[in-house]
């Protein structure tokens, strides 16, 4: 399954919501908001992959550095190191960083 996590792939998710089902009774969702860094092509001719993913999390609900359980319907239920980066009247923001060799 870890295939199907490339840019490419979470770029066609953009705004797309996904759940946390280990942090809280009730259920927490992060969307995904941005997706930045090589694209695929340009990572194969590298020899490597790097992108990044941000995500905005509601304004109640602060996540600390850590590794977290995300589901999404259509990729299943993978763990992702997120780390906060911003807040606003929005909520949190969250990125979680993939930097791999191909």
């Amino acid at each position: 399954m870890t295939e199907l996590l490339t840019k490419d792939t979470f770029a066609s998710l953009l705004h797309a919501h996904f759940s946390l089902p280990d942090v809280a009774d009730e259920a927490l969702t992060l969307e995904l908001i941005e997706v930045s860094g090589d694209d695929h092509a340009t990572a194969l001719t590298k020899g490597h992959e790097y992108f990044a993913l941000k995500f905005r999390g509601p304004a109640q609900s602060f996540l600390p550095q850590h590794t977290y359980r995300l589901t999404h319907e259509q990729l299943g239920t993978h763990e992702l190191f997120l780390v906060p980066v911003a807040q606003d009247a929005q909520g949190f923001y969250y990125e979680a960083v993939f930097n791999r060799v191909l």
